[in-house]
């Protein structure tokens, strides 16, 4: 039996934790949090800023960002009657390096099979 129809992975393939990486994935599959990340990645924002930007309540906006917040993708700092945010790079990547590794198979894809495959 292949390594690809076994579903586990063979040993040269992943470094990654594969539930971690499903529970970022999961989360960013929101837009919200996808436009928070966006507007993040310029720096720093305070939670005002992004309820203008985003238009969106501030409550809703809260629980995404409290989503954000749980898995270290952002921090907050309070400042005085404001909370700024920001991104956690690091956070992210298990995503990215799981993607890097993917793209990098996909660029290699059937340069590497064994002599008789198909």
């Amino acid at each position: 039996m292949s390594p690809i129809s076994t579903g586990k992975p063979r040993p040269d393939e992943t470094t990654w934790d594969v539930d971690e990486v499903s529970v970022l994935a999961r989360a960013l599959t929101d837009p919200t949090r996808l436009r928070v990340l966006g507007m993040l990645a310029g720096g720093e924002r305070c939670v005002r800023q992004l309820t203008e930007a985003l238009s969106v309540a501030q409550s809703r906006l809260s629980y995404h960002l409290q989503i954000l917040k749980d898995l270290g993708v952002i921090a907050d700092q309070p400042e005085g009657r404001c909370v700024y945010y920001a991104l956690v790079p690091e956070a992210l990547s298990p995503l990215s390096d799981m993607i890097g590794r993917v793209a990098h198979r996909w660029d290699n894809v059937g340069q590497n099979r064994p002599p008789g495959r198909c």
